[in-house]
């Protein structure tokens, strides 16, 4: 009570950035006459609110800038390709723009860089607080893909999967698998290809990684152009 024996009412609220959880605390105090012990009444209540999905655009990216070298370590990452053209990510292999990888017959079970095609997305740069990330709802991989040489009219096929990883590329788990053909010549530009994965669910633990990968199986190498404007491909899920 106050000096002049009014009541009052105390209200605190409490939010944190890192939670979604809000906690709000209401005292009430009430004066009684002076002839009764005065007494004090504490509600509390908790709302609990769980995150919301979210819809992300993961770009496949060559590190460095430019024309570069083979390069082992390429990544899925949110920020959009700014390249005016497609550089040569290979020139220590051809002298080609984009990345060229040559048929497999290991499937994604491949380990050969030249081989297969590979990209990591690091959950950090999605959540860093999060202990685990669950992907889920229409997953689709846009890229632009072309053959290494004319092949008349016929196709070849590349197969396309999304995977989870432990780092180092060492033991991957395919979650999803697509396979499309290619028939245009890289001569002749690069055709955009979209790989259907459906909606898979898949929850990453601390220490995983999301991969994108990419293979053929035939007998044509095959040429992906990625991390330019006018070839942005891109991997399109929901994480949460």
């Amino acid at each position: 009570p106050t000096a002049d024996g009014s009541n009052t009412s105390t209200t605190t609220a409490t939010t944190s950035a890192a939670s979604t959880a809000v906690t709000t605390t209401t005292t009430a105090s009430t004066t009684p006459p002076t002839t009764a012990r005065s007494t004090t009444t504490t509600t509390t209540s908790t709302t609990t609110t769980t995150a919301l999905p979210s819809a992300i655009v993961l770009y496949l990216k060559n590190p460095g800038s430019g024309d570069t070298t083979a390069q082992q370590n390429k990544l899925l990452a949110s920020d959009e390709p700014d390249d005016s053209s497609l550089p040569n990510y290979n020139t220590d292999e051809d002298g080609r723009p984009g990345s060229r990888f040559l048929p497999t017959s290991l499937g994604f079970n491949e380990f050969d860089t030249t081989r297969i095609e590979a990209f990591h997305f690091d959950f950090d740069d999605f959540d860093g607080d999060l202990g685990t990330v669950t992907m889920s709802g229409p997953t689709t991989l846009t890229v632009w893909l072309a053959t290494d040489s004319d092949l008349d009219g016929a196709a070849a096929t590349v197969d396309a999967d999304i995977a989870m990883c432990l780092p180092i590329f060492l033991t991957c788990t395919s979650i999803a698998s697509d396979s499309a053909p290619v028939t245009t010549w890289v001569q002749n530009g690069f055709q955009e290809v979209t790989f259907d994965f459906g909606s898979p669910t898949h929850t990453f633990g601390l220490g995983q990684e999301l991969v994108v990968r990419l293979i053929t199986t035939g007998t044509e190498p095959i040429h992906l152009g990625y991390d330019a404007d006018p070839t942005p491909s891109r991997l399109e899920t929901t994480l949460s």
